[in-house]
């Protein structure tokens, strides 16, 4: 299968950085409960590399997503119709 770019592509593409942005929340909330010093790293290059993964990776599901969709109309079963299609 050849990635797609559909909804996922730009879900994951947006997903993918907001979970980053809230692990190093959760991160610097544990260092200051600890009395540490927090994350150091800068958050734009990491929003913009998880975003660009992500992009990939909704890309790369795209078309399993569609496959499911038309192995559910056509009623067949969904995890074999879509691992073992029978084109």
């Amino acid at each position: 299968m050849t990635p797609t770019i559909g909804i996922f592509s730009f879900a994951l593409a947006v997903l993918c950085p907001m979970l980053y942005l809230l692990a190093r929340q959760a991160r610097k909330g544990i260092a200051y409960a600890n009395g540490t010093e927090g994350p150091k790293e800068r958050p734009r290059i990491y929003c913009v590399v998880f975003a660009i993964f992500g992009f990939i990776l909704g890309s790369m599901y795209q078309p399993l997503h569609e496959r499911g969709v038309e192995c559910l109309e056509a009623s067949q079963p969904l995890v074999q119709c879509v691992v073992f299609p029978a084109h």
